[in-house]
Parts: structure tokens; sequence; C-alpha cells
């Protein structure tokens, strides 16, 4: 498995080069690409970089990539496979956009309701990626108990260490699930 990330804020030609010649290179079973920009969207705010799936899709289909993975949008979809290719869209850690996700011709599973993340996983054989709404928003608490202190009962320091407690909301339910089966 290799994995191929780019910087699709600025697509220039050496980077298109490297990209060429690191597909080629690849003997890998499984090749994923990602970036943040979607090649692929049913998004009403940014929807699809047609400049940029000029550029990389034909790169993608000549060397054989697998999967594309994106952020950008606020929202998560899973596209329908173009040209043999597997495009997903995780944007769910952002400012939500509810609404934002058309049902579009593309669209295989999407949701904007909430907070989301992906869970993916491979094998020689197989990629499985899940993705998860989770309740609410994920935050961080930190709080800090004093310093040093004396106690009048007797002369020993307590020392009072800072607190922390990190909690995410519980996770709602799987929301999509999806198998492609490789080499």
């Amino acid at each position: 498995m290799r994995f191929f990330g780019l910087d699709s804020n600025y697509m220039d030609k050496p980077q298109l080069q490297w990209l060429e010649k690191e597909l080629a290179a690849s003997g890998s079973d499984w090749k994923i690409c990602f970036f943040h920009h979607p090649l692929y969207s049913s998004g009403g705010t940014h929807g699809s970089d047609m400049q940029l799936r000029e550029q990389l899709e034909p790169l993608f289909l000549k060397y054989g990539v697998d999967a594309v993975f994106s952020g950008h949008e606020h929202f998560y979809e899973r596209i329908k496979p173009q040209k043999g290719i597997y495009y997903f869209i995780s944007g769910g850690a952002g400012k939500v956009r509810q609404g934002d996700v058309g049902k579009t011709n593309l669209t295989a599973k999407a949701f904007d309701t909430g907070y989301h993340f992906m869970l993916v996983e491979f094998s020689k054989t197989r990629c499985t990626s899940r993705s998860s709404r989770i309740r609410g928003r994920p935050w961080i608490r930190a709080r800090s108990r004093g310093s040093a202190t004396r106690t009048r009962r007797n002369s020993r320091r307590r020392h009072h260490r800072p607190v922390s407690d990190t909690c995410l909301t519980p996770v709602r339910h799987v929301s999509d699930t999806f198998e492609l089966f490789g080499v």
C-alpha cells in the first residue's frame, strides 16, 4: 500500500512530475491519494474542482489509483466510482454546513447534519471504510487545581498536579460502511 499526499492549493508542474514518477514506480497493491480539494463533490458551497480534476485524473487513471480522500467541504460524501476510482470527502470536524450537500448523480452516500470521523482499514485484498457521526460537539476541557499547598495539621506539602480531561461525545451510529476489493 502506498499513500501519495499532494498540495492541492498549488498544483504546479514539479508536483505533477513528482506524482507521475512516483505512481509509475509504485508496485503497491493499493495506491491511495489524499489532498484538500475534492475532484468530485455534490457540495453547494464549493463543489467539484474541475481544474484540479483535469490535472490529476489522467494520472490517476493511467497509473491505477484505487481511492482518493479529500476534505474542504464540511460534510461526508462517498462518491460513486468515477472511471473506476473511489472518491471520499471527509470534512466533518469544521463548521457544520447543514443542507450543503445535495443528492446528485455523483452521490453514493452523504450527510451534513453533524460532525463525523472516518476509520479506514486496509488489508492486501480489501479496504473497509466506516464513517460515524458524533453527537454534539467534540470538546476538550483542562483545569488546574492550584499549586503546592501547606496544611495546618501537618507540615508536609501536598502537590496538586494539573488535571486534564479529554471528552468526546459518544458516537451516535455508523452512518456509512463501504468495502472496496483490490488485487
